[in-house]
């Protein structure tokens, strides 16, 4: 059978409908399965962190976002710049966290310094120590995989020895009369809770009332729930990632006065739907790698520890089916210290 296009005849074989034996062959399907072992087997595990504002989920506005600018401090350690709290999530794993905003905290001697923002917790005026104890935040952990993660963001403004003191504690079993509460240190030696929720309790102390107070701003607690598509024994790891393979540069040549160069976007990378990974990400919008992504190679490899920024991104969908996506990476500018010097990404945590 001829091309049915009008005006060509001759040509081309349709045997039928064409759309109909792509489906039945499960064309797009085998494409996939193709790419999955490509990836599985040569893909370069990355560590992926997606910014909150392209979540589904209901997040709170940091304190340190401004209404008249409408811009966040890309300095805050509660949203990242991101405008909502958390700011990031790292993919693969279950988020808990409790901010200095959240009107859970019961005050004893602390109270919310309004005046800077971001806003945190201090010792009121007048006292030399104090407590906030958080509301309970429930944490589903029947599919954790490995020990929790934990980050504190709080600051000693007085470093003289003895002049400030800091403890963060947590406790699984606050419905208790006699609440147990333990170090947060503890916290990353468990991979379960007693019980399915988890509070914390902040104490702040400083030697004397005309000492600075020291500050607290926010407890992060993450657990995996995603396991790599590599299996451990044949070199996969035992954390959440996503594997990318590259393709190629990314140039173009530019005339300049001082005669040919070239500028490089980086070299482009592509990997599959994240619900090959994550097998829950049922939404189409949530498969997908977008703008305020970054990664860090884990793993192996001379770059391990390094963090990228994605740009340019592209997504395949000839079949109707989504079954590939590529982007470009650029390297982060800093050390990995955490500190102010380079891009804020790398105080994510």
């Amino acid at each position: 059978m001829g091309c049915k296009l009008p005006g060509v005849s001759g040509v081309g074989y349709w045997g039928g409908n064409p759309r109909s034996r792509i489906l039945a062959d499960g064309t797009a399907q085998k494409v996939i399965a193709l790419n999955f072992d490509k990836i599985q087997a040569m893909g370069i595990p990355y560590a992926l962190w997606e910014s909150v504002r392209s979540m589904e989920g209901s997040y709170t506005t940091c304190s340190c976002y401004k209404d008249t600018s409408k811009q966040s401090d890309l300095n805050c350690l509660s949203c990242y710049g991101q405008t909502l709290i958390p700011g990031y999530m790292r993919f693969g794993y279950n988020y808990a966290w409790m901010p200095s905003i959240d009107p859970g905290w019961v005050f004893t001697n602390l109270g919310l310094d309004t005046t800077h923002t971001p806003n945190r917790i201090q010792i009121n005026a007048g006292q030399t120590t104090g407590t906030a104890v958080s509301a309970q935040i429930p944490v589903d952990t029947t599919s954790i995989l490995g020990n929790f993660q934990v980050k504190v963001d709080a600051y000693a403004r007085d470093t003289t020895p003895g002049a400030n003191t800091i403890v963060v504690e947590f406790s699984s079993t606050a419905h208790l009369a006699t609440p147990v509460w333990q170090s947060i240190s503890v916290l990353p030696t468990l991979a379960s809770l007693p019980f399915p929720y988890l509070q914390f309790r902040v104490t702040l102390t400083r030697n004397a009332v005309a000492t600075k107070s020291p500050l607290f701003e926010i407890v992060r607690v993450r657990w995996q729930v995603v396991p790599d598509i590599t299996p451990v024994g044949l070199g996969g790891l035992s954390e959440g990632v996503v594997r990318v393979l590259s393709t190629w540069d990314d140039e173009m040549t530019n005339r300049t006065n001082r005669g040919d160069n070239t500028d490089a976007n980086g070299q482009v990378f592509w990997t599959l739907p994240l619900n090959v990974f994550d097998a829950t990400r049922t939404n189409i919008k949530d498969q997908k790698v977008v703008d305020d992504c970054f990664v860090e190679q884990r793993g192996y490899g001379p770059e391990q520890g390094v963090r990228f920024a994605l740009t340019n991104f592209n997504y395949s969908n000839n079949f109707g089916i989504f079954t590939r996506q590529q982007f470009n990476m650029r390297r982060i500018q800093g050390d990995g210290s955490g500190q102010l010097t380079g891009e804020y990404y790398y105080r994510v945590f």
